[in-house]
Order: structure tokens, then C-alpha cells, then sequence
């Protein structure tokens, strides 16, 4: 199954330094910088077509974008490090939940978890991460 995923960094949300979120996403394609974001076009295409980075200031990343991405162990375990080590909130394009690592679940928007059909789920392993898809 193919879909959009998207890591948001909200307030209370540590800060995702720019670097360190390409050191993380440089091993699996090619790295671009198109105007105001980076592109990262995914060599195998087994986690997406392509993932978008943002950063508003040049320094921490505000939002990744997953375009195309096959909800499968690739995508999981990226998304996972993702969440685990910069605090990331993980959406799907479908909006049934959001995902976020253990003791986050604060940092989703109250008004945001009220529209989540499947609430804010805290996951500590990445088949955690979208689990009715195995």
C-alpha cells in the first residue's frame, strides 16, 4: 500500500538539527537542495519515491514528507529512528492516528488529537508503527 507520510515537529518537541537529519537520510539515495527544501530521491525505492525536508530557518527541520512511501519495514524502521531520535510526530495522509515516541504524546496539538479516529499512540519497537499493515 502506497501513501503520503509526514514527520511534524511540534511545539514542546525537541529541536531536529538540519544536519543531522540529512546524516541520517544520506545513506539511502541522493541528497538535492531545490529552493527552499531538500530532496532525497530513495535509490531503491523501497521506502518512498522520494522524502521532501523542510526547514523554515535553515537549521531545524520543521517537517519531512514521505511521498509514494510502501508502509513496510523500510519506511518503519526510518520513521522510528526518526521519531526516537528528533521527536518527531508521524502522520499518514489517511488520518487515522499519529505516531510519537514514548513520552511524547504531549507534544501532538489538542485540537489535532481530536481529529485522529485512532488517538496519539506512543511506539517503542517500528512494528509499532502502522501495525495493521503487516
Amino acid at each position: 500500500m502506497s501513501t503520503n507520510v509526514f514527520l511534524e515537529r511540534f511545539s514542546g518537541a525537541p529541536v531536529a538539527a538540519l544536519t543531522d537529519v540529512l546524516a541520517l537520510f544520506a545513506p539511502y539515495g541522493e541528497i538535492t537542495h531545490i529552493d527552499d527544501r531538500f530532496e532525497v530521491l530513495f535509490a531503491d525505492g523501497n521506502v518512498a519515491r522520494l522524502a521532501w525536508i523542510d526547514s523554515a530557518d535553515g537549521m531545524a527541520v520543521d517537517t519531512i514528507g514521505f511521498e509514494a512511501a510502501e508502509l513496510d519495514d523500510p519506511l518503519r524502521h526510518l520513521v522510528y529512528t526518526a521519531l526516537q531520535r528528533f521527536g518527531f510526530v508521524a502522520l499518514d495522509d489517511e488520518g487515522r492516528q499519529a505516531y510519537v515516541r514514548v513520552g511524547l504524546a504531549q507534544a501532538v496539538p489538542a485540537a489535532l488529537r481530536d481529529d485522529l479516529k485512532g488517538g496519539v499512540i506512543e511506539v517503542g519497537h517500528p512494528n509499532e508503527l502502522w501495525p495493521d499493515l503487516h
